[in-house]
């Protein structure tokens, strides 16, 4: 049964392929989702001053994106797929794209890309939904899913590790494809927490524990010592996934600006699509 029943796929103006339409409409093909082709415009100052008013120009941009969506659509639509567009005016289109799938109660925003700018981080921890960086040379059916989770983290991590599973559960299914899971524990955090040499040990009960509570085969559920980042581009190597399936917290302000987190340090370490949950 399908869980994704909106798609919001993020488009592109001026960009040769519309990876994210092309993606949500494969998905949706097989999932019976409807989607909206979402599309944010806005001109700045010295932008606008090239039409005879501020007004004019918002409307003959606007409706200029308006017929290019609707073609873009029309080019990649399938006979069994309904897709809606919608044209805003928004200099903040990371906001824009959030707002608007809170409005229709989006159950999956679909972006094309990855270059882990800004822009892109914001909609990441501003997103009422999981978000599919999709990834223009990637499939999606019959593939191999990696969830990363954290089992050593407090309640808020288990929190984020149950939608980071149900997330990966609902698109394996959707999918036909393979789910994994892999945890990786920071060197540094085990010693301090007293796991060390004990923790290397004892690998196996750890992966019984966590195969059995989020109900996987014990041998797609892989746990290591080493850095999260190191760790888990390893097994997207390994296993050659096809989609990760990571969290994200929010952090606000300059904190969040320069430190960042693991799902958004992992889109330029990674050519897999990325599938962030919130």
């Amino acid at each position: 049964m399908t869980r994704y029943l909106k798609y919001l796929a993020v488009m592109e103006p001026g960009s040769l392929h519309q990876t994210a339409l092309t993606k949500a409409i494969t998905l949706a093909d097989k999932t019976n989702a409807s989607i909206t082709a979402f599309v944010c415009a806005y001109l700045s100052a010295d932008e606008i001053n090239h039409y005879p008013s501020r007004q004019e120009g918002k409307h003959l941009v606007l409706n200029k994106l308006g017929k290019w969506v609707s073609s873009q659509v029309t080019s990649h639509i399938k006979p069994r797929v309904e897709v809606s567009t919608e044209v805003t005016w928004n200099s903040d289109w990371p906001s824009a794209v959030s707002h608007y799938a809170k409005q229709i109660n989006a159950n999956l925003i679909i972006q094309s890309g990855g270059d882990g700018g800004i822009p892109q981080r914001k909609l990441l921890r501003s997103a009422p939904c999981p978000v599919l960086v999709a990834r223009a040379t990637t499939h999606i059916f019959g593939g191999m899913i990696l969830a990363a989770v954290d089992i050593h983290g407090d309640d808020t991590h288990m929190a984020l590790n149950h939608a980071i599973i149900t997330a990966a559960l609902n698109l394996a299914e959707d999918t036909n494809s393979t789910l994994h899971l892999v945890c990786a524990l920071d060197e540094k955090e085990a010693v301090a927490s007293h796991l060390g040499f004990e923790y290397l040990e004892d690998t196996n009960t750890q992966q019984a524990i966590t195969a059995e509570r989020f109900g996987i085969p014990q041998d797609q559920v892989h746990i290591q010592l080493g850095n999260p980042h190191v760790v888990i581009s390893e097994w997207v190597n390994i296993l050659a996934v096809d989609v990760l399936v990571i969290g994200t917290q929010a952090r606000k302000g300059i904190a969040g600006t320069l430190i960042g987190n693991t799902a958004e340090k992992m889109l330029t370490k990674t050519g897999c699509d990325l599938l962030v949950v919130n």
